[in-house]
């Protein structure tokens, strides 16, 4: 019984781990407009598999200004 366990866990532990479970999703390169500067380096950072840059608003980036605000 104890050999049939151990067996059991090491086999979940095993697909668990699999290649699988770590898949990461493919990004077009081409798509990418480089008519721009920014569109540029977006590709080349594509290029080299680099995670894309978070998008953000002016608004978000002002609140991160703001010097009323208390520091925790």
């Amino acid at each position: 019984m104890k050999k049939i366990l151990t067996i059991l866990s090491a086999l979940i532990i095993v697909i668990s781990y699999s290649s699988v479970s770590f898949a990461e999703e493919k990004r077009d390169c081409s798509l990418i407009d480089d008519s721009t500067g920014v569109g540029m380096l977006e590709k080349w950072n594509c290029k080299k598999g680099l995670p894309p840059k978070e998008k953000t608003s002016l608004k978000s980036k002002l609140k991160k200004l703001n010097p009323f605000k208390k520091k925790n």
